[in-house]
């Protein structure tokens, strides 16, 4: 008979957990005349022959929808008609969170390339139940391949205070993603795992798993020079960024910095600059200064250049 009861309760709790729904007292019930336990109106079990049940009820402990869920079989044996059989259960289950702790990692702009330095890397770590508060520990690398766990040197931690249910720090702000440098090119990723089990108040324990968002990184300034198109007599900028593409330049003859999406300029005596920025928001910039010559020679360190139209520049 024990053994009965034993699949009677476990079958009520595999049911309720399987739904994913709020376990309902309401939906057990007893089927005497087949000596059978329904749960919404469905067989959980039937008892043997030689115990008969007289009640089942269920009751919150503490008074809650979901909780401490007490479970009461009441069963009599026929051979021993003096003697009723109580089975008293205590369950501590939450079926209406039967979920791991969440971990998120968030990588600001992360479908786009940018620098390092202007990245911004949040990781958030939610519960309902509240996490159990201590310190974690995590390991973290930026790839354009995947990377398991025990792939990752690089680490970082954070301490998570008692029964919070949503964490959140800022890792750049915090400086904790210190080995992914200034260097790294790419349309990689991000990946980071928990080394240790993270858990929550009511003992849900996600264990070491891996979480990554997108992180494009461009971190090459792009390429930047001036010179005289011997083709066209004009003072020409060229460019180039292999990583996130230019999105803006100009040449200028004052002193500050003009982005007018002009690439060429008529040659005259004077100091040209150009300036290239790319989507990373790199920015170069490059110099072209012309000047006149001494009747037709040009001063040392300069080269000398003769247009279409005979007039004389020299350049450095």
């Amino acid at each position: 008979m024990a053994t009965d009861q034993a699949i009677a309760i476990n079958k009520i709790m595999e049911i309720a957990m399987a739904e994913r729904e709020e376990f309902k007292c309401s939906d057990l019930g007893v089927d005497s005349a087949n000596n059978l336990i329904t749960y919404d109106n469905k067989t959980l079990v039937v008892f043997n022959r030689y115990a008969t049940i007289e009640k089942v009820a269920c009751e919150p402990n503490d008074g809650r929808d979901t909780g401490n869920i007490r479970v009461k079989i009441k069963v009599a044996v026929p051979q021993m008609p003096n003697k009723d059989f109580d089975i008293d259960i205590d369950y501590k289950y939450r079926i209406s969170n039967m979920e791991y702790p969440v971990v998120l990692i968030n990588v600001a702009n992360g479908s786009y390339y940018t620098q390092t330095k202007d990245k911004s890397v949040t990781i958030s770590i939610s519960d309902v139940d509240g996490i159990r508060g201590r310190e974690y520990k995590f390991k973290y690398a930026w790839s354009e391949k995947m990377v398991s766990c025990n792939k990752m040197s690089s680490t970082f931690t954070v301490n998570i205070p008692d029964g919070q249910t949503v964490f959140n720090e800022n890792l750049t702000d915090m400086g904790k993603l210190t080995n992914i440098n200034t260097t790294l090119n790419g349309k990689g990723t991000l990946y980071v795992c928990n080394d240790n089990d993270i858990s929550d108040k009511i003992g849900n324990v996600l264990p070491t798993s891996i979480y990554y968002d997108s992180m494009w990184l461009d971190n090459t300034v792009p390429t930047c020079s001036l010179a005289i198109d011997k083709n066209t007599d004009k003072v020409t900028l060229t460019r180039s960024d292999t990583h996130s593409g230019i999105e803006k330049i100009g040449i200028s003859t004052s002193d500050s910095v003009e982005y007018n999406g002009t690439s060429t300029a008529d040659l005259a005596y004077s100091t040209f600059r150009g300036y290239v920025q790319d989507r990373a928001g790199l920015t170069n910039s490059c110099v072209l200064e012309i000047i006149e010559p001494t009747k037709t020679t040009c001063a040392k360190g300069y080269t000398k250049y003769t247009a279409k139209n005979k007039n004389i520049y020299c350049y450095k």
